[in-house]
């Protein structure tokens, strides 16, 4: 009888740590997925402001050729860019929202523009949204 009773208390000890250790085993996989998909987003929304302000650049230039620049929508690498600039005399505001692989961000930019056969801009603010 004492060695049956052993024996219970045994299989008991060895159910109990199996069903522990396979808790343990499900949380720390359901952490490394969260964290993975943490780090695929950082990564995603860390290139949707590259490609942002890779457009921002390109409306920069096109306002330094052209004094009646209006803006538009643009797409090109994968993503969609609207550039949206409103003009108080000399002092102009860019408004660029860019979405690449659904994650979007926004920079606004302010600067003044003398124009000329190159039109000069002095940056004033670069602000990401």
């Amino acid at each position: 009888m004492r060695f049956a009773q052993r024996g219970f208390i045994a299989t008991l000890t060895v159910i109990s740590l199996l069903a522990f250790s396979l808790s343990l085993i499900v949380a720390v996989t359901y952490l490394s997925i969260n964290e993975s998909q943490s780090g695929l987003a950082l990564s995603r929304g860390a290139l949707a402001l590259s490609f942002t302000e890779g457009c921002a650049e390109d409306a920069l230039l096109l306002s330094g050729r052209d004094e009646n620049y209006t803006g538009g929508t643009y797409e090109y690498l994968g993503g969609v860019c609207n550039v949206d600039v409103s003009k108080n005399g000399a002092e102009w505001t860019l408004n660029i929202s860019g979405t690449k692989n659904d994650f979007s961000r926004t920079v606004r930019i302010v600067f003044s523009y003398v124009s000329g056969p190159p039109g000069i801009i002095t940056l004033q603010s670069w602000l990401e949204r």
